[in-house]
């Protein structure tokens, strides 16, 4: 593959990521894939030299993984 089309490989896997997670009624499951989806926008980020959209993906990402951490994990009832 040319460097354009895994650009556009990785950019449409986070872009469908980012569709599945919106229309998820589920506000773990929308943490979990935004979480999970962040990496590949920082990738192709990477890729378009868009460096003031990598260090917003980083801010993103750090953002989800303290959503994932407050709401989910903390959260969870002791056994």
């Amino acid at each position: 593959l040319s460097r354009r089309q895994r650009q556009m490989c990785i950019r449409d896997s986070a872009m469908s990521m980012t569709t599945v997670a919106l229309w998820t009624r589920d506000m773990r499951r929308t943490r979990l894939l935004y979480l999970t989806n962040s990496p590949f926008w920082f990738t192709y980020d990477i890729l378009a030299h868009s460096y003031s959209c990598m260090v917003i993906e980083a801010i993103a990402f750090v953002s989800y993984a303290v959503a994932v951490w407050r709401f989910d994990i903390k959260k969870q009832p002791q056994a």
